[in-house]
């Protein structure tokens, strides 16, 4: 997970494993030591390896071996302070997983349209979109979507506010349509047609 710290509340990029975590680093050092933005992002990079590389004052690790994956409270912990979570498609269905756990912590999550996790913004509002979604995940569009992200913030306040309780009723509405469809297969009736919030559907 990468984060972007004060004056965003902080970022956080993708929730990452040891072998991810080297292009996050690399990413987040090149958007905040020359990004070219206004206000430089602090990124929390989280599941790195225990030893290895050292980033700069504006990238902090927190390896993985410090991590109760099982504790969604603690992860949620480790999500709570940050603005905006990054969410690269990494081509495996934990990078959907990981939007979610964004959306329901109130982090804005920056995903790649590509990505499994764009499912989960499907009912989202062409505002929430707009800040969302992007088309590759390089030093200069994820600079760009953070600049947009933080100016959003800074300028309109309530329209933000606004925007993270969406996200936060995004993931709520997936976790009650997934407890639909799993009630219904359980009573035998089958999947719904028009559940609110699944990806798959």
């Amino acid at each position: 997970m990468v984060s972007t710290a004060t004056p965003y509340r902080r970022a956080s990029a993708s929730s990452t494993t040891p072998e991810w975590a080297s292009p996050m680093i690399a990413l987040a050092e090149a958007i905040s030591g020359g990004g070219g933005l206004p206000v430089a992002p602090t990124f929390r990079i989280v599941g790195t390896a225990d030893a290895g590389v050292t980033p700069s004052e504006s990238v902090v690790c927190v390896p993985a071996s410090r991590i109760d994956w099982g504790d969604e409270r603690a992860v949620a912990h480790l999500l709570a302070d940050a603005t905006v979570g990054l969410a690269p498609d990494r081509g495996t269905a934990g990078t959907g997983f990981k939007v979610l756990q964004y959306l329901a912590a109130g982090c804005i999550p920056l995903v790649q349209r590509s990505s499994p996790g764009a499912a989960y913004l499907a009912d989202a509002s062409a505002e929430l979109l707009g800040l969302c979604l992007v088309d590759d995940f390089d030093v200069a569009t994820v600079a760009a979507a953070l600049d947009a992200i933080e100016r959003h913030r800074s300028e309109q306040p309530s329209s933000f506010e606004g925007l993270v309780a969406e996200c936060r009723g995004l993931a709520r509405a997936w976790d009650v349509g997934q407890f639909c469809r799993h009630w219904l297969r359980a009573v035998g009736v089958g999947d719904p047609p028009d559940v609110v919030g699944s990806p798959d559907r």
